[in-house]
């Protein structure tokens, strides 16, 4: 005759084979799937991507945008499309794929008004913020180059960081502007950056190397007043800021290095013919010891 606590164990003894029969089963299931999905799907699914800027890239076609989104070779699309009369509301998706590791890019989806966008604003259908609209760099800077006899420069860099160089033209010179106050009364100058300027034919550059970022996004853009554009210069990714009204607001540049110090440079006021010089003299310039695409 059995006796219970014998029965108790042998049940219990095959009751703990079923669970690990069980779990073993469900780890290679699990196991199965997720290398059927890395493999034929790529190891990804849609979710909501932020929408960055919203570029105008053709004066011919007012009523066609190029969104940047916060997404990386990951095809974009469109979730949802409304037009108003005083904004675009656009959300956007893309695949994720978290077992990839992560890519220092951005995607774009072009996107087709139902009239020119004017003043309205655009609204990021995910996160119900508004996003920067930048237009093209006008034509009239665009091909602004530095001569190869223009004056070349070498710029200190800040402790324990190498410096720039850049090119300047007859009558130009650099100033440096350190222990000074450049920026106007009651603004605070940081002590590890290089800061100083560039100046010549009534124009003023001032630069900050190795301090505070500034992205040069205009904010509340909504009169259009600026243009801004990417370009690799001296192999470092460096955004441009051009102001449309010649005379007034502000025309700079902006490179950033990721593990290395910022420069930007930036000039207000300029004028049609010196906003071409000074365009020039930002694609004139070397952040030295630095190679790579800036974020």
């Amino acid at each position: 005759m059995t006796s219970g606590s014998g029965s108790r164990g042998f049940l219990s003894g095959r009751v703990g084979a079923i669970i690990v029969a069980v779990v073993v089963t469900g780890v290679v299931v699990f196991a199965t799937c997720l290398a059927v999905w890395l493999n034929l799907g790529g190891g990804a699914w849609l979710s909501d991507v932020r929408v960055m800027e919203a570029h105008l890239l053709d004066p011919d076609r007012p009523n066609r945008l190029t969104l940047t989104t916060a997404s990386c070779n990951e095809s974009p699309r469109k979730t949802r499309f409304e037009e108003t009369d005083e904004a675009v509301h656009v959300a956007v998706e893309a695949f994720s794929t978290p077992f990839h590791g992560g890519q220092d890019c951005q995607d774009s989806i072009e996107v087709q008004l139902g009239r020119p966008l004017g003043d309205r604003v655009i609204i990021d259908g995910n996160t119900g913020r508004s996003v920067s609209v930048i237009g093209l760099i006008p034509h009239t800077v665009a091909d602004a180059q530095p001569s190869a006899e223009w004056r070349l420069v070498d710029v200190p860099g800040w402790p324990n960081q190498a410096g720039f160089s850049l090119r300047l033209p007859p009558g130009w010179e650099l100033n440096e502007l350190k222990g000074t106050d450049p920026y106007g009364p009651g603004l605070v100058v940081v002590d590890d950056a290089y800061i100083g300027e560039v100046v010549g034919d009534g124009a003023r550059l001032l630069f900050d190397y190795g301090g505070d970022t500034w992205s040069l996004s205009p904010s509340d853009d909504r009169a259009r007043t600026y243009a801004m554009g990417w370009e690799n210069i001296g192999g470092v990714r460096a955004r441009l800021l051009i102001s449309m009204n010649p005379g007034a607001g502000y025309t700079g540049a902006f490179f950033h290095k990721s593990g290395g110090p910022n420069l930007h440079l930036v000039g207000e006021d300029l004028t049609l013919e010196q906003q071409r010089i000074a365009v020039a003299v930002f694609r004139s310039i070397r952040l030295l010891g630095q190679t790579g695409d800036g974020t």
